[in-house]
Order: structure tokens, then C-alpha cells, then sequence
């Protein structure tokens, strides 16, 4: 079909195609239909692009959609916006090309409309599109193994019984994954020294219900944890993060190999409905898209968490013994290898359920999400007070809130550390709530030669996680040692190549290196990324600063701000720019707005002083500084490093703040 298109009265009129025209309420619905899609769902700009460039084009007005219109009427650029330099309408085309894309492999496969914003353009293409007659659906194929039985028990055992047979799906399937994993061995040399790498893509929910994404989400992040576990310096894991920006993506197995810089691919779907559940996954080698293993298990009830143990030992076993090439292996051996988090002598059912719902809701890391995580991880271990891993998720949801200025730390890290220090006594080789601890030794007690001892034992326990190895760098660059920290933020990067979060912290080493070209070059990879995420813009505003490019710094930082919903680092930032810009009106504006927030909403001392140090206002800057050293707000812990502090540095009630701090203290 040739995609061009023209409107001719009330019809738009395609050179070929089924009917040979569309209306433009035919449009008009299915614009709606995929703006309603839920690979768009949390896209608010993408949706608007989407929007502005459809009703132009319905309107005969496609051709003046240009970079520049786009950038100023969609993005809310200023009238000074330049292509050449600010690259966000095409990042931003590119992204809702592959939204769309992923929409019509997926959720709009028999649309009898299709959209599309070919590339060299911003103009929408409208096709019609034969209907697809015959052929039952997977949902329907899948029927007789998914309608519950109308007599299925709802009581306590039921939900026993139920987990029990998930549990063992998923432990045969690692069984499965190791035994396709030791053919490597057949089709591949040894990778120098470096390590495998393998992503495991999420697993799609075809249960027909979008309120159990969190159940089929569950499965994808245990196999992850599953696999980090077995042999961590030989194969790498990509970390959840990354791989659920793949969630429905219709992207070939090898373009995702090359994104992710992995080896290996497992993928597959669950099906669950009442008592009975289907787990299909495959394992493929990325350079050719060969299938070294596949296997579909279905599961029914039966109390097998006793058995899973001992077949998760089995699988680890038969994947050390793939990596590293021997005949005999030693048993791995203590938590490190089968965590409390698989003992299936130790899961309450019920309590694994709520769990895994209060781990969807931490993922989405926004504030109402955080304490709807908080409530799901308290009841599960009302549940099963002896679940070590919930007390892990109610720890990482207190230290979310203090580490986002979101609650005061001194009323929520106590919190954290208490149940981090439960979970431990449960299981000492938890390398999750090691790293909580060294969070917490970090950023509220101020400990950098304990937080430093804990970070090690994390990564000791579990070398692929990037969690750790993102904040133990974020450590080390806040105390100075930035070669050390970058290394450990490139590790991080290579563990979750797609986390906004690594790529940013690399770029404010580079630029605290005083590498401000590599920081820019850093701050643009990430937003390619993740342009709708707040940190890599306000990255990139820091570099503008450097520069004495305020505008463009200040640009940057309102769009954080805004992606932000007016967050107290944020506006601390924006601040901060618009004083140093000279725009003292604006910056005391935002200063107001901090002073007045309402009690809901967490306002930083240390943001406020940031913005009078940008003014000038060296007595304010250094009594809002001091009170938040002593509330111990976690940002101030930059106080070494941080550019808003320059002007301050000299002065002895700074040196003080600082020898306060503890920053003067080697922390190696």
C-alpha cells in the first residue's frame, strides 16, 4: 500500500488500500483507542505529540508540522528553541514510532485503522486495514486450560495449594534454563574472561486480567534474582529495571541483544485462572536467534515447596557447572545460592501474594506508589512474621521515602534499619538488606568506613546487583574519589543499561571530573533513553550551568521540575539556576513555595539552601545548611562536591558544616 494520504471533503482518501477511504471519525477513534493503549499510558508527551500531529494532519495542515512548531507548541519550548542543539523532537518521534509499532504487534493487531508517523517527517499516515477472518485466538486456544472450576476451594489451603503449584513452575523452568544453559558449552568459546550476560525479558500476562501484571512482573523479577544468584561472576544478569522498558515490545531478539549487550534471551508468558497456571518460556542465543531450549509446564495443586528447594539446588548446580566449564563443581553452598526467598518451607502463600503486589507498586517508585508498597509488605509479614524478604521490602520503602526528601529522615530511617536488621536475623546472607544497610550507614548515620564495609558484603553476596554498585558509586563520588566511583557506576550501567539513574550518575562524575563535554555527551545518551525522566534533564541542566548557559540550564530544569510534580530536589535545583542566572524574583518565588509546603508534601531544608547560596545570601545559605546536617537530609551528604557550595567554601562556619558532616573522613 502506499502510505500517502490526502483529506478530500470528509473522507480521507488513500491511493490503495481495502476501502480505499477513511473518515476522520474513523480516525478519531482510533486515535483515541491507542492514545487509551497501555504502552502509552504514563506517556503524557508522547500522547500529545501523538494528538497535535494527528488533528493537523485531519486538518490539512501536516505539512507545516515541523521541529520547530513541535518543539514550541507540543514540548513547550521557548521561542529561542534550536533542533540543532535541543534534539527532543526527534528523540521523542523515534519513541512514539516504537510505541506504535509495539501497539499494532500487540493490543491493535486486528484494528481496522492503523496510524503511523513515518520517519522524515511528522505528518500521520492513516491505513486501512483488511480484516483477518478465522483463526482462534491464543486467549481462546488457551480456554480449556485457564476456566476455573466452579467448586474450587476459597479457603486458606486453597491459596496453599495454588502458590505451591507457581512455585514449582517456576523452579522447573530454572531447572529447564540450566539445562539450556550447559549447551552453550556445544555452540560457544569461552568469552575471553569477561562474563556471560543473559536479560530475562518480562514475561507477558496472558490471563486476560491487567490486575494480575503484578503476578506475571513477580515471575520475571524472581528468575532475575534467581539467576544473579548462581554464579555471579561469571554470568550477569540484567537487572529489572532495564528489561521492563521491554514490557509488550515488539523489537527483534537481536536488536535487544545488541541495547542490552547480552548474550542470551529468556522469554515467555504466564497464564493463571483459578487454580491452574502455564508457564512458557524459551532461552536464545541473541547473535543468530538460535533456540537452545523451550518448554511449556503447566501446574495444578499439590504442596510442593518442600520439593523446590531442592530442584532450585539442582538448577544452580547445573549452571555453575555450564559457566564454569568443569566436570565437578563445588555445591553452591549457604543463602548466596538458594535465598530465604526460595525456601519454600518459609513462604506463606498468602503472604508471598502480598509481597509481590507490594513489589509492583515499589517499582513504580513514585510517592503514592511507595506507601501503597509499605501497606502490601506490612500485611505480608503479618502474614508470616518469618518472611525475611518482606521486612527487606518494608525497609526499601521507608529509606525510598527519606532518600527522595519524601518523608524526614528522622522519623522513617529508623524504621528501615530495624527491619533490614529483622530481616538479617532471619537470613545473614541476604545481600538486599546488606545493601539497605550501607544505604542507611550512608546517608542518615553518616558511617562512610561502615557504609564502605556493607556495600562490599552486598556485592560480595551478590555481584550483579546494580543497585548497589550504583549507590557504593554515588558514595564514593560524593566523598571525591571519583575514579573509583566512575568505575563503579560503569558496572552499574552495564548491569541496567537502560536505568536513567546510572547514566546520570555517570555524567555528574564525569562532570565533577571537570569532563564536561563526556558529562553533556553522557547527559544526551540518557535522554535518548528516557526523556520523560526528571534526572537526566536535570543532568544536563548542570552541564548547561558550567557552560554559563543559563537559559538553556534553566530549560532543562523546569522540565524536571515539571516531570518531577514540583519535587522539593527539583525546585531546589531550578532554584538555584534561576539565582545564578540573576533572576531573583523567580528563585525567592520557588523559595516560597518550599517555605509554604503542606505538611503532605516534604519540603528539604537543604534545597532551600541551596537557592540562597545562589543568591548570595550567605547567612540564610548556611543556617538553612545547617539545619538540615542535623535533620540529616540525605542531599546534603554532596555538600563536598556540589557546585551550589563554591561560593561558601571559604568561609570557616562551612568548614565546620563539613567537618560536621564527616566528609573530611577518608571513607576507603
Amino acid at each position: 500500500m502506499d502510505s500517502s494520504s490526502s483529506v478530500n471533503g470528509s473522507m480521507i482518501v488513500l491511493t490503495s488500500g481495502p476501502e480505499g477511504a477513511l473518515s476522520p471519525a474513523a480516525v478519531n477513534a482510533e486515535l483515541e483507542k491507542v492514545l487509551a493503549a497501555a504502552c502509552l499510558r504514563d506517556s503524557h508527551l508522547l500522547k500529545r505529540f501523538l494528538r497535535y500531529a494527528v488533528e493537523h494532519t485531519l486538518a490539512g495542515a501536516g505539512g507545516q508540522l515541523k521541529e520547530y512548531s513541535l518543539g514550541v507548541d507540543v514540548f513547550g519550548r521557548d521561542a529561542s528553541y534550536d533542533p540543532r542543539v535541543d534534539p527532543v523532537v526527534r528523540m521523542a518521534a523515534r519513541r512514539l514510532r516504537q510505541k506504535l509499532q509495539e501497539y499494532y504487534a500487540r493490543d491493535g493487531s486486528r484494528d481496522p485503522v492503523r496510524i503511523e508517523i513515518p520517519k522524515g517527517g511528522y505528518s500521520a499516515v492513516f491505513h486501512a486495514i483488511a480484516p483477518t477472518v478465522g483463526g482462534p485466538t491464543d486467549a481462546a486456544a488457551a480456554a480449556d486450560i485457564l476456566v476455573p472450576q466452579d467448586n474450587a476451594p476459597t479457603n486458606r489451603l486453597r491459596w496453599k495449594l495454588q502458590w505451591s503449584a507457581w512455585t514449582l513452575l517456576s523452579v522447573l523452568l530454572a531447572l529447564g534454563i540450566a539445562y539450556g544453559i550447559r549447551a552453550w558449552r556445544a555452540q560457544q568459546a569461552q568469552v575471553g574472561s569477561g562474563k556471560i550476560m543473559l536479560a530475562v525479558m518480562p514475561f507477558a500476562n496472558l490471563s486476560g486480567d491487567s490486575q494480575q501484571d503484578y503476578f506475571s512482573d513477580g515471575i520475571t523479577e524472581e528468575f532475575i534474582s534467581r539467576l544473579s544468584s548462581i554464579e555471579p561472576r561469571r554470568l550477569g544478569v540484567i537487572a529489572r529495571t532495564s528489561v521492563m522498558s521491554y514490557k509488550n515490545t515488539s523489537k527483534h531478539v537481536d536488536e535487544i541483544g545488541r541495547e542490552l549487550g547480552v548474550q542470551y534471551i529468556l522469554e515467555g508468558s504466564v497464564r493463571r485462572a483459578g487454580s491452574r497456571a502455564r508457564i512458557t518460556a524459551q532461552l536464545i542465543q541473541t547473535s543468530d536467534q538460535t533456540h537452545l531450549w523451550s518448554q511449556s509446564y503447566n501446574g495444578d495443586s499439590g504442596d510442593l515447596l518442600d520439593l523446590e528447594t531442592r530442584i532450585a539446588q539442582a538448577a544452580a548446580n547445573e549452571v555453575s557447572v555450564s559457566l564454569n566449564h568443569a566436570a565437578a563443581t563445588p555445591q553452591l553452598a549457604g543463602p548466596s545460592a538458594v535465598r530465604t526467598k526460595w525456601r519454600g518451607a518459609a513462604i506463606d502463600p498468602e503472604a508471598h501474594e502480598l509481597y509481590l503486589q507490594g513489589r509492583y507498586f515499589w517499582n513504580k517508585r513514585s510517592y503514592p506508589d511507595i506507601l501503597k508498597s509499605l501497606d502490601y509488605f506490612q500485611k505480608a509479614v503479618v502474614k508470616d512474621p518469618n518472611y525475611a524478604v518482606a521486612y527487606v521490602g518494608i525497609a526499601d520503602a521507608y529509606e525510598m521515602l527519606a532518600a527522595n526528601d519524601q518523608a524526614p529522615a528522622d522519623e522513617v530511617v529508623p524504621k528501615a534499619r530495624e527491619a533490614a536488621q529483622h530481616a538479617l536475623r532471619i537470613d545473614s546472607g541476604l545481600a538486599e538488606a546488606h545493601a539497605v544497610l550501607a544505604h542507611i550507614k550512608f546517608f542518615y548515620d553518616w558511617d562512610f568506613l561502615a557504609a564502605n564495609a556493607e556495600y562490599r558484603r552486598a556485592l560480595d553476596l551478590n555481584s550483579d546487583s546494580a543497585d548497589a554498585h550504583h549507590f557504593y558509586g554515588v558514595m564514593l563520588m560524593w566523598a571525591g574519589r571519583l575514579h573509583e566511583a566512575a568505575e563503579q557506576l560503569r558496572e552499574a550501567e552495564v548491569l541496567d543499561p537502560l536505568s536513567s539513574a546510572n547514566g546520570a550518575a555517570l555524567g555528574l562524575a564525569y562532570l565533577y571530573s571537570g569532563k564536561g563535554d563526556q558529562a553533556m555527551q553522557q547527559a544526551r545518551k540518557t535522554l535518548e533513553i528516557a526523556p520523560d525522566d526528571a534526572v537526566p534533564h536535570a543532568l544536563l541542566g548542570f552541564c548547561y550551568e558550567r557552560k554559563e548557559l543559563y537559559p538553556q540550564a534553566v530549560a532543562e530544569l523546569r522540565r524536571a521540575v515539571e516531570i518531577s510534580h514540583r519535587d522539593s530536589e527539583t525546585l531546589g535545583w531550578l532554584g538555584w539556576a534561576l539565582a545564578v542566572e540573576g533572576r531573583r524574583a523567580d528563585a525567592e518565588q520557588i523559595i516560597a513555595e518550599l517555605q509554604s509546603a503542606p505538611s503532605e508534601r516534604y519540603a528539604a531544608a537543604h534545597d532551600i539552601a541551596m537557592i540562597y547560596a545562589g543568591l548570595g545570601e550567605t547567612e540564610l545559605a548556611l543556617h538553612y545548611l545547617d539545619e538540615a546536617v542535623t535533620r540529616r537530609e540525605a542531599d546534603v551528604l554532596n555538600i563536598n562536591m556540589e557546585f551550589a557550595w563554591q561560593p561558601l567554601r571559604s568561609d570557616a562556619r562551612f568548614q565546620a558544616l563539613l567537618r560536621k558532616s564527616g566528609l573530611l573522613v577518608d571513607s576507603g
